[in-house]
């Protein structure tokens, strides 16, 4: 049933792999796993009264376990290296052709033992890594079976060398060989289910992340962006940090819509996300609060280092807009910068401060950068007109 059920698996991994996109190493286990079926299927069969049958078993066998390999690579975005899996299925045929015409079983079952014993360690050794949960769950889950498996082949290899040697002269009838054949085929498929529930916690991780972020520009949404802003402040507060807050609006936005059409809209919209991402830092938090208004929050950065990368950015898109998709724009941006020395830590209240330097900068002409502690006494009233505005 175990190894009927193998090959179901392989489908199954098949049919995700066509709506998976992103995602690798589906196909690399779904071969792997028809291969090591159909390897078990032979050897349990039985065809001829002779052994020659374990030659196409173990090579299937060794073929599958390297695709495993090769899927758990390309699983964890990292290059498949299928020499690897030619490496052993090399040295598997060669000993096994060769001891084969020596009449030597047991060597056979020793050596290829001690092959899949290692490559079930590498295996393991691949997802037994720290990372983040639900997928520590499922990595450490396969990775534990990847071990099971190899203390399977430990014990039939070390079974081998101890056993008569009239045991290999009926191989089906040794007990060792019965259990070890009964374990290795529950342990993979529990392998298989594994790298299935490795699956099913990506594409849980990445629909959270996609629900997260905006569809156009890549940005965080707004809810998301207050929710990471809170971990933060938290993460702030306790090395004692200061944050500070770029609020963004782009300038003249409205007319490129009514000229260009929304379309060409979004792609301006597009292009400035594609600037920030290039230009702000791994631990910065960039988010599109609405409409053509971004956020960009910056941890352990003073306002006049917020200040510099507002006004770098600022350059950067002015210059960028002047010519875009052959058409002249006239398109720049406005930016607030507010500081939690000022202010305190506390996302509203960097977005307020920020707000009414965003404002003011919108009062002075568009294509300017203020910030918060620079505002003058009409402050106050150009709170009033920003709400009036709104």
């Amino acid at each position: 049933m175990v190894v009927v059920l193998t090959p179901l698996l392989s489908l199954l991994l098949i049919l995700a792999r066509v709506h998976a996109d992103g995602i690798h190493g589906l196909g690399h286990w779904a071969l792997g796993n028809l291969s090591i079926s159909i390897g078990m299927l032979i050897m349990m069969m039985q065809f001829t009264s002779t052994y020659f049958a374990i030659l196409p078993a173990t090579t299937l066998y060794a073929l599958g376990l390297g695709l495993y390999l090769n899927g758990t690579q390309a699983f964890t975005e990292k290059r498949p290296t299928y020499g690897m899996t030619v490496l052993i299925v090399g040295l598997v045929v060669v000993i096994d052709a060769f001891f084969l015409w020596q009449q030597d079983f047991r060597t056979i079952v020793v050596c290829n033992a001690l092959i899949f014993m290692v490559v079930n360690i590498v295996g393991a050794r691949m997802l037994l890594i720290p990372v983040q949960p639900p997928l520590r769950t499922a990595y450490w889950f396969t990775g534990l079976m990847f071990c099971l498996m190899a203390l399977v082949f430990l014990i039939r290899g070390v079974g081998a060398m101890l056993a008569d040697d009239a045991v290999f002269q009926a191989m089906s009838q040794w007990p060792l060989n019965k259990f070890t054949f009964f374990f290795g085929t529950i342990f993979q498929l529990c392998t298989t289910f594994g790298f299935v529930l490795m699956l099913n916690y990506k594409l849980v991780e990445r629909m959270r992340h996609m629900a997260g972020e905006d569809w156009l520009t890549g940005a965080l949404n707004r809810r998301s962006l207050e929710d990471a802003a809170i971990r933060m402040e938290a993460n702030c507060q306790r090395f004692n940090l200061g944050i500070a807050m770029l609020l963004i609006d782009l300038d003249h936005f409205k007319q490129i819509n009514d000229r260009y059409g929304h379309q060409f809209g979004d792609q301006v919209l597009a292009e400035f996300a594609r600037i920030v991402n290039g230009s702000i830092r791994a631990g910065d938090l960039f988010g599109r609060y609405g409409g053509e208004e971004f956020c960009i929050l910056l941890p352990n950065t003073s306002e006049e280092e917020a200040l510099v990368q507002a006004d770098r950015l600022r350059l950067a898109f002015e210059a960028d807009m002047a010519v875009f998709l052959n058409k002249r724009l006239d398109c720049t941006i406005s930016v607030g910068v507010s500081e939690s020395s000022q202010v305190g830590m506390g996302f509203n209240q960097l977005f307020a401060a920020a707000d009414r330097a965003l404002y003011a900068a919108k009062q002075r002409g568009r294509n300017c950068v203020v910030t918060y502690s620079g505002l003058t006494g009409d402050a106050d009233d150009a709170t009033k007109g920003r709400m009036a505005e709104g």
